[in-house]
């Protein structure tokens, strides 16, 4: 049964529940019809993540339409980054970015990986900032440091996107472009400051955001404390985010892959508390993995799973001969025919897929 998340506010007390509510592994927790008697027992539900069956009949909420817009704006927006109103425009994105984040997160991470439309770099900078909302949601960071978090992983690279673009399709930079890809924190704050923007705490994390623990980054070679905890977060996100995703010249890697590269190569770099947060909420396998199955269908990695170390359900979207599945159909791991057993990637001579279907909306 596909699930999506469950929204409740005050406006349910005294009334039924419309739908059943189900924990993210698909079990029952509250069956439709049951009444929410008082503001205790609304609090009692909302205290974990709920969910309820998926409609693919209705439109709402659809958070591949929002993200396809965002794809969009901030597309139009890196192209000319010494526009005047560049400040609003992050700010108008994030805002877009934090209301998906908070109605469907998993949604709104795994999409982001899979849809097709943005440049690499747009795309880059979108999963580094939910990755950083991962972390700093999971520190208890309050809504307008999140925000902060948001705008700077949206405008890390403001100057620098055409290059990161062109470096996406290969892996040597010139010497001109190592220099100017050294000299981009500072640039894209004197574009940020030049547009208005004068928040401390998104230009530091902005400019800082190549900066090492052990001193060894870049711009100025700040290390340990000096480099603010946005910035700490931004460059463990920024990192991962790198690592999971493909490039022309290499497949995407497993998250295994690039908790393994944090932990190893990079370890006296960054804040390894971070890291091990990230692990912790995100597991081996975040939204958006795609993966084989022993009955040779492809599916995908629909929701943060409970067991962060083990893979249990998935969705199905295409059959074993390649084609599109009329519905998808959940799956689970641990049974006989659904076993993973490797990841997949992407391919061109896939059918179109309705992304969005995966997790539950039309």
């Amino acid at each position: 049964m596909l699930l999506r998340p469950a929204v409740l506010d005050e406006s349910i007390i005294g009334q039924a529940l419309p739908w059943d509510l189900y924990t993210a592994s698909g079990v029952l927790t509250s069956p439709a019809g049951q009444r929410v008697g008082d503001l205790a027992q609304l609090q009692k539900l909302m205290a974990r993540s709920l969910f309820r069956p998926a409609d693919l009949q209705s439109h709402e909420g659809n958070p591949a339409r929002s993200l396809r817009d965002l794809f969009d704006t901030l597309d139009t927006l890196y192209a000319t980054p010494e526009q005047a109103d560049l400040g609003a425009g992050i700010r108008h994105s994030v805002g877009t970015l934090m209301a998906l984040h908070r109605a469907d997160a998993d949604a709104a991470l795994g999409l982001t990986r899979l849809l097709p439309g943005p440049a690499g770099a747009t795309r880059h900078c979108l999963l580094s900032a939910q990755f950083s909302l991962g972390i700093g949601t999971y520190l208890g960071m309050d809504p307008p440091t999140l925000e902060t978090l948001a705008s700077a992983a949206l405008s890390m690279n403001i100057s620098a996107m055409k290059l990161h673009n062109e470096l996406i399709d290969r892996n040597q930079p010139s010497r001109e472009e190592k220099e100017a890809i050294q000299d981009h924190p500072g640039q894209a704050v004197n574009l940020l400051y030049a547009s208005g923007i004068t928040d401390g705490a998104w230009l530091d994390a902005v400019f800082q955001h190549h900066e090492n623990m052990d001193g060894s980054g870049y711009p100025t070679g700040l290390r340990g404390n000096e480099i603010s905890m946005p910035a700490r977060i931004l460059r463990v996100a920024d990192l991962y985010a790198a690592k999971i995703s493909g490039r022309y010249y290499r497949p995407p890697r497993s998250s295994l892959f690039a908790m393994q590269y944090l932990f190893g190569h990079e370890r006296r770099k960054i804040d390894s508390q971070l890291a091990t947060l990230l692990l912790r909420r995100y597991g081996f396998f975040p939204p958006g993995t795609l993966v084989f199955l022993s009955n040779h269908e492809t599916a995908v990695v629909t929701r943060i799973q409970e067991r962060k170390n083990a893979l249990r359900h998935v969705v199905s979207f295409l059959d074993s001969r390649g084609r599109a599945l009329e519905r998808p159909a959940e799956r689970d791991t641990q049974k006989s025919g659904f076993s993973v057993t490797r990841l997949a990637e992407i391919q061109r001579d896939w059918p179109e897929i309705r992304w969005e279907n995966v997790w539950g909306y039309a």
